[in-house]
């Protein structure tokens, strides 16, 4: 795939440890999702690489499995990114702001983490954060506005749709938590 041109993503150490996000950094993968039970050798290869540790917090909560040890992912300098797995079997829930909130929460990830791990992060780790993940002249206006007093109270307020606006490519889309 990587000599096709293809991005390359390794779905890796979800349950046990095998060494993938290892073999991620190694074939520079742009990510390497789960990591629950990534290795301290692993975290140490994929923060030494431009691969993105991408944590999918729903599938521990769905599976009530361990979570990634985002901590030590971040202090050790690794690239994290959130996402939500929609997955029927073992994530079934597209809701990233219950992903932020257990980001949060279990991941035990601060505000600006969350929100740089669903943002500029997420947009580095599928190649687009030339044109995505940051509010700035010549990026795409892609822009959820939240009905909330600040990013603490989205995390801390779970269970509830924040979103009000939403903006794709500036054409306002949502209006007051509706499709237009």
């Amino acid at each position: 795939g990587k000599k096709l041109g293809f991005f390359l993503r390794l779905h890796a150490d979800e349950i046990h440890s095998l060494g993938g996000a290892g073999l991620a950094a190694e074939l520079g993968a742009s990510t390497a999702d789960h990591l629950m039970a990534i290795s301290d050798e692993d975290i140490k290869k994929i923060a030494n690489s431009k691969t993105v540790a991408n944590l999918l917090p729903t599938t521990s909560f769905y599976l009530d499995k361990d979570y990634a040890d985002a901590r030590k992912l971040i202090n050790e300098g690794c690239i994290v990114s959130i996402s939500s797995d929609y997955n029927p079997g073992s994530a079934p829930s597209e809701n990233l702001q219950f992903a932020m909130q257990l980001a949060a929460n279990k991941l035990k990830m601060r505000p600006k983490e969350v929100l740089n791990a669903v943002t500029i992060n997420a947009a580095y780790g599928i190649g687009r954060k030339e044109s995505i993940g940051t509010i700035a002249k010549g990026k795409n206006a892609d822009i959820v506005i939240m009905n909330a007093p600040n990013l603490d109270y989205i995390l801390y307020h779970f269970g509830v749709n924040h979103t009000k606006d939403v903006f794709k490519n500036g054409k306002l889309v949502v209006k007051d938590s509706q499709l237009i």
